[in-house]
């Protein structure tokens, strides 16, 4: 037994706790943002954009450790993995809660943003199972292979994703 082992699950505990803190600083830095651009439907698409991205960060790094190791399969399962966690476990649990409570979580039929958003993610899930696995198999690989090109591709395509939905959020 390790000197320390036993503090593991306090450890864990403190993990959540400060996991917790910061999302409280996040959202309420986030809310005061859209407050000052006056726009309300900004709400989503500042979420989509800061919040989601700082919460890939740690997703980013998972992934490029392991298809550093030459685990590229490994990379792809994650990030598509964690994306089904998210949106059942985190918009699930929460919403399960806030029910129980007795509180509402309206999604205004005003703000499409959820809706536009579930179509790019469906589209780029499509595309991405669907382009990768064709081309090298068509190109007689007997694995997939994703090169430096894929990634500019990807990162390209996040851009316009964004861009898009920024424009169909904050001038629409």
């Amino acid at each position: 037994m390790q000197p320390m082992e036993g503090w593991y699950p306090v450890t864990f505990v403190v993990a959540f706790a400060w996991i917790g803190v910061w999302s409280l600083v996040v959202t309420v830095v986030t809310n005061r943002w859209v407050v000052l651009l006056g726009h309300p439907s900004a709400m989503g698409f500042v979420g989509l954009c800061i919040v989601a991205l700082g919460a890939e960060i740690p997703d980013a790094i998972n992934a490029i450790t392991v298809a550093s190791r030459g685990y590229g399969s490994m990379a792809a399962a994650s990030c598509i993995g964690s994306q089904i966690c998210n949106i059942c476990l985190g918009l699930g649990v929460p919403w399960s809660v806030a029910a129980s409570w007795g509180a509402e979580v309206p999604l205004s039929s005003q703000d499409r943003l959820l809706e536009d958003a579930a179509i790019v993610l469906l589209c780029v899930v499509v595309v991405f199972l669907g382009f990768f696995p064709a081309r090298s198999l068509a190109q007689g690989y007997a694995t997939v292979t994703i090169t430096a090109g894929h990634g500019v591709a990807m990162l390209l395509a996040y851009a316009l994703i964004v861009g898009l939905l920024g424009e169909v959020t904050l001038v629409m």
